[in-house]
């Protein structure tokens, strides 16, 4: 009889476990090409899992945007720390938006909308012109993406005699970049900027 009683109270243990991470949660909305103010058309969305206890997010369903960059997409429902949707598209920069279990409801699609930016690129040449009368360069970049594998970063460079030296840095599209210099023992000292354009190379140079 307690076998019984036992297996019964496991039997809806259990069963309201299942329930509660039963069925779907379901997303929509819209992603944008901030570099082109247009929608970001047959862009991959990736919807990742976190589990309980986990440090890393695996993935658990896809979709495309549509010619709009509408998307939809359904998930299973399971009891994890937390979700994350992943916006990837070739040439663009992948976009993240963590969801909390809690703010999803499986009765009602819930909606965000996200953004990403494109690649470009930013030719920066340096050439002295007159090593002799100025042989101390200062750079140092002020505007720009920073963080990813080909992005140039913030920190102050110094450059030493004679220069003529040519260096790439991946940015955002369509957005600013600029970078700060000062030349020893002369007048030299300003800023050069441009805005970037999307999915190509503009080129800033600097001769002293």
């Amino acid at each position: 009889m307690e076998k019984i009683l036992l297996f019964c109270c496991l039997f809806f243990v259990f069963a309201g476990c299942k329930k509660e991470s039963s069925g779907q949660f379901s997303v929509h909305g819209f992603v944008t090409d901030e570099s082109l103010n247009q929608p970001l058309v047959n862009a991959t969305i990736y919807v990742q899992e976190k589990a309980l206890g986990k440090f890393e997010y695996e993935t658990i369903a896809s979709t495309k945007t549509d010619a709009n960059g509408k998307y939809s997409i359904s998930f299973s429902r399971d009891k994890v720390e937390n979700y994350q949707l992943v916006v990837q598209k070739d040439n663009y920069f992948d976009s993240k938006q963590v969801i909390l279990f809690q703010d999803l409801d499986p009765k009602t699609s819930k909606e965000y909308n996200l953004s990403t930016t494109s690649y470009s690129w930013v030719r920066v040449h340096l050439l002295n012109v007159d090593p002799v009368l100025t042989d101390h360069l200062l750079y140092q970049k002020t505007k720009g993406r920073t963080g990813c594998i080909d992005c140039c970063e913030n920190d102050e460079k110094d450059f030493i005699g004679e220069l003529d030296t040519t260096f790439n840095c991946l940015t955002d599209g369509g957005k600013p970049y600029a970078f700060y210099y000062e030349v020893n023992n002369s007048q030299m000292i300003g800023t050069k900027d441009t805005v970037t354009t999307p999915l190509d190379t503009v080129t800033l140079e600097l001769k002293y």
